[in-house]
Parts: C-alpha cells; structure tokens; sequence
C-alpha cells in the first residue's frame, strides 16, 4: 500500500491506495464499483491542517492527513477489529508489546524498512528535544524499545502496566529515518498538495 511515495519521510507498503468513503447507513444496493488502483485522490477538509509533520500535532483535521501519508504497525477494519498494517503480527502484555514487521516493507527509497528505523519513532517522540504531542498517549508514560532486525521485531515496554498501549503504540504514524533527522524534509515535500477552499 502505497500512501505518498513522493513524499521522503513518509513509509509506505508496496501496492496502490484504494479509498472507499462509507455514508453511513444506507440500504440501497449498488453495482459492483471498479476502483482505481493508483492515482490521484482528492479530498475535502473543513479546515486547515496546520503541521504537518505528524510528530509536531495531533489535531484532527492534520490527522485525517497522516492517515493518508503514513503507514501504522496496525490498523482497524470497518468493524473496528484491529488488523495489520506495517506489522504483521503482534503480541502483548499488560506492560509489554511486541510488533513482527510484514517482510518486504520499503522506504520511499526502495530500501527495506526494518525493525530499527521503526523503534526509532517512538524513540523520537519522547525526546526532550522534540516536544512532540504524541507523547502524551502513545504511550504516555516511560518505556523501553528493542529492535531485532533478524525477526523484524519492535519491541515497547513500559515501565508499569498501560491499559491503551496497543492503540497508542499501534496507531502511531511511522516516519522514515530521513523525516525523523531532518524533519523539514517532511515539510518541502508534503503528502498532499493544498489547492484551495471549496464553498
């Protein structure tokens, strides 16, 4: 799945982006719809999105961004059951999570994606240095990261039980070690390109 491989900083499985938007509740039945595999997608904000470096704000507009320009470990299905997503299993305690990479995740510059780069993030986020937002529930409270790049195992343990450690952790946006270290380049190529209000 590709989500923005324009964008250097952003990590993405390989494939297309199939969007599908569901109204709601409704009961007419309709035909069968061919999907476009890659291209271009367009949608409609209700306000700015202020950062977009996903480390620097969690606001909800700047978040319905990410989801389109950055991969997670897990993700949900339209029932709201978790799936994978750059991982593809994961195991968990009551102060312990461990995520196994999917094999053959890439960078946006072809290079394999491995359990480092991606201990690396939450690595970031409780940086002093950062200052990122995100700290504050993913996960909130101090922990440890191990990476194995032999299983591609990514490893969180926190230093007392957290009951929200698998949502925290596991809907964390990942960005690639180029985004993380200079952090502008997130910025001089973004994962979207803004064209204006529509009223």
């Amino acid at each position: 799945m590709t989500k923005a491989a324009s964008a250097i900083g952003a990590c993405a499985l390989l494939g297309g982006l199939v969007v599908v938007g569901n109204a709601g509740a409704a009961t007419t039945q309709h035909a069968r719809t061919s999907y476009v595999n890659v291209g271009t997608f367009s949608p409609t904000i209700s306000s700015g999105a202020g950062d977009i470096d996903p480390y620097q704000s969690t606001e909800g507009t700047a978040r319905q961004i990410y989801a389109f320009g950055y991969d997670t470990l897990l993700a949900r299905s339209s029932s709201g059951r978790r799936v994978s997503e750059l991982a593809q299993s994961w195991a968990t305690s009551p102060n312990n999570i461990s995520f196994t990479l999917r094999k053959g995740v890439t960078r946006d510059d072809g290079s394999t994606l491995t359990a480092t780069d991606v201990a690396k993030d939450p690595a970031c986020i409780k940086n002093p240095k950062t200052i990122s937002p995100w700290l504050s529930f993913a996960p909130p409270i101090d922990y440890a990261l191990a990476a194995d790049d032999a299983t591609r195992t990514v490893t969180i343990t926190t230093v007392k039980d957290f009951g929200l450690l698998l949502q925290g952790a596991g809907e964390l946006p990942i960005v690639c070690p180029q985004g993380l270290s200079d952090p502008q380049t997130i910025h001089e190529l973004p994962p979207v390109l803004w064209t204006g209000w529509m009223w």
